[in-house]
């Protein structure tokens, strides 16, 4: 199924050419050339981003049994918890093959492309809140990145056909026979896909200014059914990816506090004494 899927190599081949090419633009001092500048820079950094994810993918994602072992696990302490199977779900869905049929390619097609819409948005529509958006971007991939490092099977690769691989039967699998595609499949703990989504909707209703800004919860409840239903992913994926999110949001704000408090002190230490009595010669 087409899809943009490649490898971190060319990624980081991408991200040069990108660079190279707003360094270029720089050289007109135009204003259109500056903001094509600015673009590129920023399309740069997000797809070194997206290669050093791959990166964790190709290099350390190798472990099949243990990951197996840890989605058993997963799959153990959600029924535990009395939390609805993920083959519940699907048995909701698999009867209905062009449903199913959507859900997969929601799966791959409402992951990358609503970011980067997103980004450009925000870009084009509020730019004094892209620094921001782009940092959260940036520390909470790098916490889940951080988090996949120890691999842990989807819940279609268990054994005992627990839950049916619905890309897979419908020739939908953005994953090759290696079982790479845009970062191992062994990645399935957390959920950047409703990590992503949830960020999506904070945005705009942080930044939209009519009701309908409300209507972009729909992506988030749509992506953390979907990545379930699909097989790709525990419900405990998207829980945690929630919590690494949140912990981005606390972690950033907590640094402005420190940063708000140092200038604020670095203030009261430059600024005179009104108390201090002056010699008057």
């Amino acid at each position: 199924m087409p899809h943009l899927s490649f490898g971190w190599h060319t990624a980081l081949e991408i991200a040069l050419v990108l660079i190279t090419l707003s360094l270029v633009l720089m050289l007109p001092r135009t204003r259109w050339a500056r903001f094509a500048s600015l673009a590129l820079r920023e399309s740069a950094l997000m797809v070194t981003l997206y290669g050093l994810w791959g990166v964790v993918g190709a290099y350390t994602l190798t472990d099949r049994a243990a990951a197996i072992s840890r989605g058993q696990s997963i799959w153990k302490w959600e029924r535990r918890l009395h939390v609805p199977g993920e083959d519940w779900l699907q048995s909701y869905l698999l009867p209905h093959p062009h449903l199913t049929q959507v859900a997969n390619a929601y799966y791959i097609y409402g992951h990358f492309n609503v970011l980067i819409a997103m980004l450009a948005w925000v870009w084009l529509r509020h730019r004094d809140a892209y620094p921001r958006l782009r940092l959260t971007i940036i520390v909470f991939t790098l916490m889940a990145t951080a988090v996949q490092v120890v691999p842990v099977a989807p819940p279609r690769l268990l054994p005992g056909h627990l839950v049916v691989d619905t890309p897979t039967l419908f020739g939908q699998s953005v994953y090759d026979a290696g079982g790479l595609g845009a970062i191992s499949q062994l990645a399935a703990m957390p959920s950047i896909h409703v990590g992503w989504s949830v960020l999506f909707a904070v945005t705009f209703i942080r930044l939209g200014r009519t009701w309908r800004r409300y209507l972009s919860v729909l992506h988030p409840l749509t992506m953390a059914t979907v990545v379930v239903v699909t097989g790709n992913h525990y419900w405990a994926d998207g829980a945690v990816s929630v919590v690494l999110l949140l912990l981005t949001f606390a972690l950033l704000a907590g640094w402005d506090a420190l940063r708000h408090r140092v200038r604020r002190g670095a203030g009261t230490a430059h600024r005179p004494d009104e108390r201090t009595p002056v010699a008057v010669a």
